[in-house]
């Protein structure tokens, strides 16, 4: 009883970290999950996967409260991108990372359901570090680790944040391991592939060339701003020189 209390309680403290964003894609919508990293009083910064975001494209993001937001792209790598809205959601918390070591542990996921809501799932870690190999053949120690979730659609988590049990992210989904046995049969479908929380923090700071990441996406959106407003500007002009 304690522990199902507990996991209620968790479930209340990080789901507002939590959200879904809709790509409208003509008369239906795709959706991926994402993540609240940084928000600010006028504005929310949200970490999603890269293969979901054109460049250029209006997307709303849906908080677990229900509200809807629009967004744009804001800063991104091969894996990882990071949309902005220029509106603070108020009753949204941004996730922490967590840099301590994983364990064998029990861990919380949480997917979205689209249209309108969210799963909850509370599985357990199947490996706590996992190395990688660089493009020259030199291998990366514990970067990675495995994570075992019964959610079949692992292309709708992908990017997924991870919560540990003090509620601090430990990683994020990036595909499964899914391989097939000598009759063909598909294995391992819910163990997924995961990256840590330091490693995608590490690619947030090389990717907006700052170690003050948080302050940096804050100038950016700055900057992105003022370029808006300025090429507006700039239209209006032309169109009121057009019709002198």
């Amino acid at each position: 009883m304690a522990d199902t209390e507990f996991r209620r309680q968790l479930c209340g403290d990080v789901s507002s970290s939590v959200v879904m964003v809709e790509k409208p894609t003509g008369p239906s919508s795709q959706f991926c999950v994402g993540c609240v990293i940084h928000k600010t009083t006028i504005d929310t910064y949200i970490l999603t996967r890269t293969e979901f975001i054109p460049r250029k494209c209006k997307l709303v993001v849906h908080f677990s409260d229900g509200t809807k937001q629009e967004a744009k792209r804001l800063v991104g790598d091969k894996q990882f991108t990071v949309i902005h809205s220029s509106n603070a959601h108020a009753s949204s918390t941004a996730i922490w990372f967590r840099h301590e070591p994983i364990d064998y542990s029990e861990l919380l996921c949480i997917v979205p359901k689209p249209p309108a809501s969210f799963q909850r799932f509370w599985d357990r870690i199947a490996r706590p570090s996992c190395a990688s190999t660089r493009d020259d053949g030199t291998l990366v120690p514990d970067r990675y680790f495995l994570y075992i979730c019964h959610h079949d659609n692992t292309k709708l988590m992908t990017t997924a944040p991870i919560f540990h049990k003090d509620g601090g992210v430990c990683g994020f989904v990036l595909d499964d391991c899914m391989t097939t046995d000598k009759t063909g049969e598909k294995v391992d479908a819910h163990v997924k592939f995961c990256v840590k929380a330091t490693t995608v923090e590490n690619k947030l700071r090389t990717m907006l060339k700052n170690d003050d990441w948080k302050r940096a996406l804050e100038d950016k959106a700055k900057w992105s701003c003022t370029h808006n407003n300025f090429l507006l500007y700039l239209l209006l002009v032309i169109s009121w020189a057009t019709e002198w």
